[in-house]
């Protein structure tokens, strides 16, 4: 697991208390491979639905904190927070600073129409 990773992205869903104590057992797995002190950051999605929040942002900080993490709240359906988490954890694989570091995301490729994958006419 993780043999050449050189850091984690660890997400868990704010809205699901089981993802969030879920988070002990990974860490576990992942510092049987790796050292203590390997680049991970913890982030907590979908806070385009806050309310239904299960774990509050304090506890997750909290547990952040108690494993040495940076904590970071997001949502990927709206495109909330999404470069902060990438910036930190390639600050930290790279050793350069966030300012430096400078992330091109391609938009989506479209999707080409025809024929070719439908069966029989």
């Amino acid at each position: 697991m993780l043999k050449n990773a050189n850091g984690v992205l660890l997400f868990f869903d704010i809205t699901d208390r089981e993802s969030f104590t879920s988070i002990t057992e990974w860490l576990e797995s992942i510092y049987q491979h790796q050292p203590k002190d390997f680049p991970i950051v913890l982030i907590g999605n979908k806070i385009d639905k806050n309310d239904e929040r299960q774990i509050t942002k304090k506890e997750a900080e909290e547990e952040a904190n108690k494993h040495n993490l940076k904590y970071f709240e997001i949502s990927c359906k709206n495109n909330i927070n999404i470069r902060e988490p990438i910036l930190d954890l390639i600050s930290k694989v790279s050793g350069e600073k966030n300012e430096e570091i400078v992330i091109r995301l391609k938009p989506p490729r479209k999707k080409k129409r025809g024929n070719c994958c439908k069966k029989g006419k």
